[in-house]
């Protein structure tokens, strides 16, 4: 699980330096989630 919790962090640092602009982390990494999310849903080509 602590593998997990630093790519949360790292994830979470990236978009603070490219997305400045989005303030509420908790929103912005749930949308990121689900997007993850359909990503690995697609089977790999």
């Amino acid at each position: 699980m602590q593998h997990q919790l630093t790519v949360d962090k790292a994830l979470a640092e990236y978009f603070e330096r490219h997305l400045p602009g989005l303030k509420r982390p908790k929103e912005r990494m749930s949308q990121l989630t689900r997007t993850l999310d359909k990503l690995m849903d697609r089977p790999v080509a």
